[in-house]
């Protein structure tokens, strides 16, 4: 019985930190979103950017918070970032689907792709996995 009650007590402990987690990451996007909307005409405002605006101090913030298996993160990354990424933002950009006005590099991989979109890419599946990693 005594251990049946701190397993409860721990998970209850959890819950509340795991609702805490969600507040600051609410939280960190609304900063993101004021970041996005003051700098819209500069060249901080940039969508690759903004995204990392909005990214970085949730994947940071979670990061502190509990401990991550970086190598499963960084292949998920990898594969679906860079790989499935990279095929999909080729054919969007190649058929005209949509097209980046504004990149922040003044190259494009080989002459279509601007690499904002695959580091883009790379950071959304990195912020769902750690996201993930965190919450489950």
């Amino acid at each position: 019985m005594l251990g049946i009650g701190l397993l409860e007590d721990d998970l209850k402990i959890r819950i509340k930190g795991k609702r805490l987690d969600l507040l600051v990451i609410i939280l960190l996007t609304g900063v993101g979103v004021v970041y996005a909307l003051l700098t819209k005409d500069l060249f901080i405002g940039k969508s690759l950017l903004v995204g990392y605006a909005f990214s970085l101090p949730s994947m940071i913030y979670l990061s502190l918070r509990k401990k991550k298996n970086w190598a499963k993160i960084i292949v998920g990354s990898i594969i679906f970032g860079l790989i499935f990424g990279f095929f999909l933002e080729f054919i969007n950009e190649y058929t005209n689907t949509y097209k980046v006005i504004s990149s922040l590099f003044p190259f494009k991989i080989l002459g279509v792709l601007p690499p904002d979109n695959i580091l883009g890419h790379m950071l959304m599946a990195g912020s769902t996995l750690i996201f993930y990693e965190h919450f489950l």
